[in-house]
């Protein structure tokens, strides 16, 4: 059965940011490899990755943090040093810390 429903904007949005990022993904593994990395291969000096075991970063510049449990809405998220913006919301955070998304 196929659904005439059209997917909203933030759906499309995150379909072609998906794809955008597939790409470049599979350019960069085509030059150096897989392109999926636990934080601790990007951040070595900041200790706090270590223990880090669901969180990746895809690329150099995204950092993944996938909620793995049915029912869940939110999670902590360990932010490298640095600033990262939420896809989302746009909104800005200084890394080094544990937030709440």
């Amino acid at each position: 059965m196929h659904s005439s429903s059209m997917p909203s904007p933030d759906v499309v949005r995150l379909r072609h940011m998906q794809d955008a990022v597939t790409i470049a993904l599979k350019m960069a593994a085509g030059r150096n490899g897989s392109d999926l990395r636990p934080l601790l291969l990007n951040y070595q000096s900041d200790y706090n990755t270590l223990s880090i075991d669901d969180e990746f970063m895809v690329g150099t510049d995204l950092l993944a943090a996938p909620i793995l449990q049915s029912g869940i809405t939110s999670r902590l998220v360990y932010l490298p040093e640095g600033t990262w913006i939420d896809y989302w919301t746009g909104k800005q955070f200084t890394g080094g810390r544990t937030i709440t998304c």
